[in-house]
């Protein structure tokens, strides 16, 4: 025999080893002489060292993981957001119901008599639901300059936006700020919508209205004998009526729209 040892050991401790050997003469030699054999597993300790992020109404998953030590583990912490919880084989789940930065104290414990334990804190952030908080568009006037700012809490920065149904001119920049010159008027529905670096999003439906200079009915940025052309097309139903030709704000398009520009025009 080689002499060799090998195996696998099951059990931990000081060990005290009595080995012996034989030659080949006859009679044999013998020697003999006791070794120290130490069995011991490797420092148990958790190898987890940061928690994903969570969001409020999101189901919430983690598994704890440690090394070392004798398996199987047993799991318990302290400090979690309310709506989740931890078994004792260390899977955190649920569903957060409260936002935050939380320091959560993580312990495990092995399987040796007495058992060997390892502990560590953990913060958890947990983010607010995403929220669109702009309720409204202010007002545009055709052919000037506008800009608006959306606004929206909760989430995880950097939020994403998009806007739909917006008047020929105006646009939406992924930073949420809609700008431009709008190029016509009337009442506009604009649905905008916001992502944020968790993938969460949320959507609002929102009224604008452009309205035109006063005596700016054609839409071209001026008032001038083009918009006296436009309100007598109107007034013979050459073209379909907009609020912007009822000038002097009497309820009708006629003769008195034109006059009313014509004293707009001349600075009157």
């Amino acid at each position: 025999m080689a002499g060799l040892i090998l195996g696998t050991p099951t059990e931990i401790g000081d060990f005290t080893v009595a080995v012996s050997v034989t030659d080949s003469f006859d009679p044999v030699g013998v020697d003999t002489t006791d070794l120290a054999l130490k069995v011991v597993y490797a420092p148990l300790e958790i190898a987890t060292t940061s928690f994903p992020e969570g969001q409020i109404g999101a189901l919430y998953t983690v598994s704890l993981a440690a090394t070392g030590g004798k398996p199987p583990y047993t799991w318990g912490v302290a400090g979690l957001p309310t709506g989740l919880v931890c078994s004792t084989t260390g899977l955190i789940s649920g569903t957060p119901t409260a936002y935050g930065d939380f320091i959560v104290t993580v312990t495990v414990t092995d399987s040796f008599k007495p058992a060997d334990a390892a502990i560590t804190n953990l913060t958890l952030k947990v983010y607010a639901i995403l929220q669109i908080t702009t309720i409204s568009l202010p007002e545009a006037t055709a052919r000037d300059a506008y800009t608006a700012t959306l606004a929206v809490t909760g989430g995880k920065p950097p939020v994403t936006w998009e806007a739909t149904g917006l008047p020929a001119g105006l646009t939406c920049c992924p930073a949420g700020v809609i700008s431009g010159t709008p190029t016509e008027v009337g009442n506009f529905t604009v649905i905008v919508s916001v992502t944020d670096a968790l993938a969460r999003s949320d959507s609002m439906e929102l009224s604008m209205r452009v309205s035109c200079k006063p005596g700016d009915v054609n839409v071209d940025g001026v008032v001038d004998t083009g918009d006296i052309t436009k309100v007598k097309r109107i007034y013979f139903a050459l073209d379909d009526p907009t609020p912007c030709a009822d000038i002097n704000s009497d309820g009708f398009i006629d003769t008195g729209d034109i006059t009313a520009i014509k004293v707009i025009y001349f600075g009157a």
